[in-house]
C-alpha cells in the first residue's frame, strides 16, 4: 500500500477527533444552570421540600366546670396569660412615607434602591432639569428688566420735581407781570384825556392783555408739570409691584428647579421604588402613585396589622400587650401594644383589624412579613373586669399526646408561619373531657397539634394540614 493511500486513511480519523472536540465556552451554560439551581435551593429550600399531609386539631380554651379542679396556681406562665392568637402582617407605624416629585418631569437618575437606608436630606433622585433651568433663566432676566425699569422710573422723579418747581416759578413771575400790567393800565386809564396819548393808552392795554395771557399759560404749564409728577408717583407703585411680581416669578422658577432634586424628608429604609430613569412623574393625577419616587419606612417604628376573629374581638382593648413572632426570627418574640382598633370589620373574613406597635423591632424586620400575634391578658388574668382569676384553661386532644406517662408527654406543634412541625414537651392534667386533657405547661390556646403523628416525621419538617369539618 502506498504512502498516499495511508494518508487518505488517516485523514478521516483526524477529522473525527476534531469534530469530537468541544467548542470554547461550552461549559458556561451548564455552570450557570447549576448555579441557578443551587441559588434556588438556598433561597427556596424550605418551600421546595415536599410537605407531609397531617391531621391537626387546635388547643382549645374551655371554661372550668363547677366542682372541677382549679386552674394551676403556680406562677403565671404563657398558658395562663394567653387569651388567643391571630395572624397578621408587619407594617410601618403609623404608615409609610411617600416621597413624591412635586413637579412634573422625566426621571434622570435614582440614587436609592429597595432596602437602602437613607438619611434626612439625602438625594434620592433627580428629574431632567433642562426646562426648569431655562425657566429660571427667563425669570431672572425678567426680574432684572423690571428692576432696571423701576430704577429708571425713580431717576425720572427728581427731574419731574424740578420741572414742577420751574413751572411754579414761571407762573409766579407771570402773575407778577400781569399784576404790574394791570396796575399800569388802571393808572393810564384813570388819566384825563389830554394827559396821555392814544398810543400810550393802546400800549398799556396790549401789555395788560399780554401779561394776562402769559399768566394763564404759566398757570397751565405749572398744572401740567404737577400732573406729570403725580402720574410718575402713581406709576412708582405699579413699577414696584412689577418688580415684586418678577421676583416672585424668579422664586417660583427656582423652586421648580429645586424640585427636580428629590431629597429624603426623614431617616428611613426604602420600602418600594416607583421610578427609574426615563419614567415620567406627574403630580395631581388620578393615580395616587403617579408622582411617587419611593416609599420609606422607619425600621424603629413598626406595627403588626392583625386580623382578629370577631369571636375574639371583644377581648381586645387599647394598650393590651401582644407577643409577635415572625418566621425570619423564629426563636425570638417581640412585645407590642395595641394602639388602635379599626372602625370597620371585614364581613367576608369575619375579622376586625387591630394595630399593635412593636416596642423594640429588630432592624431586619420588613413590612408585609407574615407574623403571629398572641394577645395576652394583664397579670395572668383572663382580661376580665376587676382582674378576676382565670376561669378558662387550654385543653389538648389526647390523640395528640405521645409517650404519655403521668403528666408528661410530647406533642407535635405546627408553626403557622413556616408551615413546619416540631415536637414539644408538655404537661397535662388528669381530667378528661370529650377526648381532651387540660394543659398545665407547654401549649397555648389556639396552637395546632398533630393528631396521631406519623413516626417518620422529623423536627422542622414541612407539613400540610388537613383540618376538621367547619374549621377555617
Amino acid at each position: 500500500m502506498t504512502s498516499e493511500s495511508l494518508e487518505s486513511l488517516r485523514r478521516p480519523d483526524n477529522r473525527s477527533a476534531r469534530s469530537r472536540r468541544l467548542p470554547a465556552g461550552a461549559w458556561i451554560i451548564p455552570s450557570m444552570v447549576l448555579a441557578f439551581i443551587a441559588l434556588a435551593a438556598l433561597l427556596f429550600g424550605d418551600s421546595l421540600r415536599p410537605a407531609t399531609e397531617v391531621d391537626t386539631a387546635p388547643v382549645l380554651l374551655l371554661p372550668a366546670e363547677a366542682g372541677g379542679s382549679p386552674a394551676p396556681s403556680a406562677a403565671p406562665d404563657v398558658a395562663a396569660t394567653l387569651l388567643f392568637q391571630a395572624s397578621g402582617w408587619i407594617e410601618p407605624d403609623p404608615h409609610p412615607v411617600r416621597v413624591a416629585a412635586k413637579t412634573a418631569g422625566y426621571v434622570d437618575e435614582v440614587f436609592a434602591l429597595e432596602g437602602a437606608t437613607v438619611r434626612a436630606g439625602q438625594l434620592l433622585a433627580t428629574l431632567d432639569d433642562s426646562d426648569a433651568r431655562l425657566g429660571a433663566a427667563r425669570a431672572i432676566a425678567g426680574l432684572q428688566q423690571a428692576e432696571a425699569d423701576y430704577a429708571a422710573h425713580l431717576a425720572s422723579l427728581p427731574a419731574a420735581g424740578a420741572a414742577v418747581r420751574r413751572a411754579e416759578a414761571e407762573r409766579t413771575a407771570a402773575i407778577a407781570r400781569r399784576t404790574e400790567a394791570d396796575d399800569r393800565w388802571r393808572r393810564m386809564d384813570g388819566l384825563a384825556p389830554g394827559d396821555a396819548s392814544t398810543d400810550e393808552r393802546n400800549l398799556a392795554r396790549r401789555e395788560r392783555d399780554t401779561a394776562a395771557a402769559a399768566a394763564e399759560a404759566a398757570e397751565a404749564a405749572a398744572a401740567e408739570a404737577r400732573g406729570q409728577l403725580e402720574a410718575l408717583r402713581a406709576a412708582s407703585a405699579a413699577r414696584a409691584a412689577a418688580v415684586e411680581a418678577a421676583r416672585a416669578m424668579r422664586d417660583e422658577a427656582n423652586l421648580t428647579l429645586s424640585r427636580t432634586r428629590i431629597h429624603a424628608p426623614s431617616d428611613g429604609v426604602v420600602l418600594r421604588r416607583f421610578a427609574s430613569p426615563g419614567v415620567k412623574r406627574m403630580a395631581e393625577m388620578d393615580d395616587p402613585e403617579s408622582a411617587t419616587i419611593v416609599q420609606l419606612f422607619d425600621p424603629a417604628r413598626l406595627q403588626a396589622r392583625v386580623d382578629v376573629p370577631l369571636a375574639e374581638a371583644g377581648r381586645v382593648v387599647t394598650g393590651q400587650m401582644v407577643r409577635i413572632t415572625v418566621a425570619l426570627l423564629p426563636d425570638r418574640a417581640f412585645t407590642a401594644r395595641v394602639t388602635r382598633i379599626t372602625g370597620e370589620a371585614d364581613f367576608q373574613r369575619n375579622t376586625l383589624q387591630v394595630k399593635a406597635a412593636l416596642d423594640a423591632p429588630d432592624p431586619r424586620l420588613r413590612p408585609e412579613m407574615l407574623c403571629r400575634a398572641e394577645f395576652l391578658g394583664p397579670g395572668g388574668t383572663d382580661s376580665r373586669p376587676g382582674g378576676a382569676a382565670p376561669t378558662h384553661r387550654p385543653w389538648v386532644r389526647e390523640s395528640a399526646l405521645l409517650g404519655l406517662e403521668g403528666e408528661r408527654a410530647v406533642a407535635w406543634v405546627v408553626d403557622p408561619v413556616r408551615h413546619t412541625a416540631s415536637p414539644r414537651d408538655v404537661r397535662v392534667g388528669g381530667e378528661r373531657r370529650d377526648g381532651h386533657r387540660p394543659v398545665l405547661e407547654g401549649l397555648r390556646e389556639g396552637e395546632r397539634t398533630l393528631i396521631d403523628p406519623r413516626p417518620d416525621l422529623r423536627p422542622g419538617g414541612r407539613v400540610r394540614e388537613r383540618r376538621g369539618d367547619g374549621e377555617p
